[in-house]
């Protein structure tokens, strides 16, 4: 009787044993499973393809890039400008998600989300900041001219102008270019454009031989810094023509007449 209760003792001490071993094991896993999954959104940066990375117009793409510290089994999930977004993990550990601006997303600062989820859907983790405080600032307003005006340097008429008058163009537009704008008076490109301010040029043409009788036609084209054209100006604001005059002027009769004489034929 007194073995058997040694090998029963034995029996239990080792059952007791193998049961704390199973527990701890459990528990170490739930804890692990649920340390994982708050995972850390880190490195969050957000660039457009536009040619100013911080600015985007319709049809630009959008890129938001942020890693994930520690292990997360899920997949994240990213809205951009309100719309879900791919999300693609690289060989580095770098997650990547794009959308395109589509035509009726707002103008403004692009938001965006990353959220980490457990797999009942339930959020884990939310980012709606950049780590390097990059913003891309959506902007799809065409820009437009709000002064133009053709101005010639004859000094009979500024109306007119011949060959050799200097025909001057200027323009100022309701926001900043992104760069100076395309300038034609009388197929006559200048050779500079003059930047008045960030939304204001000018530039000057000097009429030559080449250019037809009649009024001078122009063309100006522009774009704003987010690479928006704006349409293309062939008038004046105050609608103001400024007429070529080719033609030299000819005398097409002289009379002389005599007088004090009493002959017509002597002076």
């Amino acid at each position: 009787m007194k073995t058997f209760s040694k090998k029963a003792g034995g029996i239990l001490l080792i059952s007791a044993f193998s049961l704390i071993i199973i527990i701890s094991g459990l528990l170490y896993f739930l804890f692990k499973r649920d340390r994982n999954e708050q995972a850390i959104i880190a490195d969050v940066k957000v660039r457009s393809s536009n040619r100013t990375p911080s600015l985007a117009k319709s049809g630009d793409e959008v890129t938001l890039t942020f890693s994930v510290e520690g292990t997360y089994n899920g997949d994240p999930a990213v809205t951009i400008a309100g719309r879900p977004a791919d999300v693609s993990l690289d060989e580095v550990g770098l997650y990547r998600a794009s959308r395109e601006v589509a035509t009726e997303t707002v103008d403004g600062e692009l938001t965006f989300s990353i959220e980490l989820r457990d797999r009942n859907e339930k959020v884990l983790v939310r980012s709606a900041e950049t780590s390097d405080r990059s913003i891309v600032a959506v902007d799809r307003t065409l820009p437009t001219a709000t002064a133009v005006s053709l101005v010639s340097d004859n000094e009979s008429n500024p109306d007119m102008a011949r060959q050799g008058d200097t025909i001057t163009g200027s323009l100022t537009t309701s926001e900043t270019l992104g760069g100076g704008p395309e300038i034609e008076i009388a197929g006559i490109i200048p050779d500079r454009v003059e930047k008045l301010s960030s939304s204001s040029f000018r530039a000057d043409v000097i009429l030559t031989d080449s250019v037809k009788a009649g009024p001078l036609p122009f063309s100006i084209e522009y774009t704003d810094l987010a690479g928006n054209r704006g349409k293309t100006t062939t008038s004046t604001d105050k609608n103001r023509t400024i007429i070529f005059d080719a033609a030299a002027p000819v005398i097409s009769e002289v009379a002389l007449t005599a007088t004090g004489s009493g002959r017509p034929d002597i002076i």
